[in-house]
């Protein structure tokens, strides 16, 4: 029975080799459409109920592309874990899985004239599909996510009365509410679409903003900017719910929640999250894929992880490592799967560890910074944070995490700061931020939240002050 299963799971077997897409881990064979769509039919034609359809892009974009950074393997293969929770589900629940691996340019007749990114082809697929079937609501989910909770079914997110269904990014609990202007930090990469003409003009509109193709003007952006200049009557056909929902950050991950988005997660931190999801969840799709448990029990501990590809590809370009670089290395990496996994006593001690091994490096100390904030240790996060800053950022170095030295690091610290009332410290980190061309777009409108919070707390300081002044003069009058 074991050799029958493994026999019967690898004919099916291609990791998302997208150049052949015609089979899948999970699920029915994969129908070519148009322009590198592809669509795996899971919908019964007697079926009662709303149909659904779920979309997804995965495009690897030389240059562009997040995980192409610090020697990763290409695209497709970091995320295949999640590709595979989202044709498990699909096909669990019957609903229709559409992936775009190619870039689309053209939405609604309107061929964009610019070299868009590939995050703009999610408006154009979705676009697609709403104008050429008919699904009663499509939702769409980033390739760098993956379904968890497998029981879970959409309908349970849908809301008849509202016609587009999409989560913060903070806060992450909380109530669901229409759209309002104060509503900035959202996130594009899980949305819920009704087939209907508000939202297809809403994909219309933000598409048609594709002429800003700045650096960081994205899809996300582009949507944002299109609901703040509706009429709040139509904009508030637009549900906001809080992350948990069905977009939320692993690092806050319960079981039970619905889904996860690595947002936020880049590189080889992006892989390191999704290696860790799929040692502890791959025996559950094994076996809700339909194989007996000693079937399930023999492939999970046989089957080499997706992981092991990914490691492979980026062990051919790592050069020859001291041995406190090595063991800088294996701290580290363990201190980011340990803090994505929610285990903060073991990632505090690597990330001080690793620390330890390389001084002069700020990476750890970010992160501590991180841990401690989150943690409400203000204090901690602040000094550490205000520490890092005084390392230079090393030269030729391929484990280097630019980001946290061009930007992540003075944004924690400014957020320390803040939150322990050293406003004028907050308020010169932000503008720093704000005058560098390194902050990418999707950090600025909490950069400049947090400019505008320093700036008042500092004016009403002022204003305290000259009251208190002006009734001292008073008194010795």
């Amino acid at each position: 029975m074991i050799l029958q299963g493994f026999k019967l799971f690898f004919a099916g077997f291609s990791l998302c080799v997208f150049s052949i897409f015609a089979k899948s881990l999970y699920g029915e064979p994969y129908t070519p459409l148009e322009h590198g769509i592809w669509v795996q039919k899971n919908h019964l034609e007697n079926a009662t109920g709303k149909k659904i359809a779920i979309a997804t892009v995965i495009i690897s974009d030389t240059g562009k592309d997040k995980a192409e950074h610090n020697h990763s393997p290409p695209y497709a293969e970091v995320v295949d874990f999640g590709t595979q929770s989202k044709e498990l589900y699909a096909k669990k629940h019957g609903y229709d899985f559409f992936v775009a691996t190619q870039k689309l340019d053209t939405s609604f007749g309107i061929k964009a004239k610019v070299d868009l990114a590939p995050a703009w082809s999610k408006l154009a697929l979705v676009a697609k599909i709403l104008e050429n079937y008919d699904y009663d609501w499509v939702f769409l989910s980033d390739a760098d996510s993956l379904i968890l909770n497998l029981s879970m079914k959409l309908e349970t997110l849908i809301a008849e009365d509202f016609d587009v269904i999409l989560c913060t990014e903070q806060p992450i609990d909380g109530l669901a509410s229409p759209f309002s202007a104060d509503k900035i930090y959202l996130n594009s990469g899980q949305i819920l679409y009704k087939n209907c003409p508000f939202s297809k003009q809403l994909l219309k509109s933000a598409w048609q903003k594709y002429p800003n193709n700045q650096p960081g003007f994205w899809d996300q952006k582009a949507l944002i900017s299109t609901l703040l200049e509706m009429p709040p009557e139509e904009s508030k056909r637009v549900l906001v719910q809080p992350s948990r929902a069905f977009n939320l950050d692993p690092y806050y991950y319960r079981p039970g929640d619905f889904l996860v988005h690595m947002w936020g997660y880049h590189g080889e931190n992006l892989i390191q999250v999704f290696d860790q999801f799929e040692q502890d969840y791959k025996r559950m799709f094994i076996q809700e894929a339909g194989f007996p448990i000693e079937t399930s029990d023999f492939l999970a501990q046989t089957m080499p992880l997706s992981s092991c590809r990914k490691q492979a590809a980026l062990k051919k370009e790592q050069p020859i490592l001291s041995n406190s670089e090595q063991a800088y290395k294996k701290f580290y990496y363990a201190g980011i799967s340990q803090e994505n996994s929610w285990k903060t006593t073991q990632a505090l001690t690597s990330f001080f560890h690793a620390h330890a091994c390389l001084p002069y490096r700020a990476e750890p100390l970010f992160h501590l910074a991180v841990i401690y904030r989150k943690n409400k240790n203000y204090l901690l996060g602040y000094l550490l944070a205000k520490y890092a800053l005084s390392f230079s950022k090393p030269a030729q170095d391929p484990f280097l995490d630019s980001a946290i030295y061009d930007y992540r690091l003075l944004v924690e610290f400014a957020n320390c700061a803040l939150l322990l009332g050293k406003n004028e410290e907050g308020l010169e980190a932000c503008v720093k931020l704000l005058s560098s061309t390194l902050l990418p777009e999707q950090f600025k409108d909490q950069v400049v939240f947090n400019k505008d919070l320093a700036e008042n707390r500092l004016n009403q300081s002022c204003q305290t002050h000259k009251d208190m002044n002006q009734n001292s003069d008073h008194s010795a009058k």
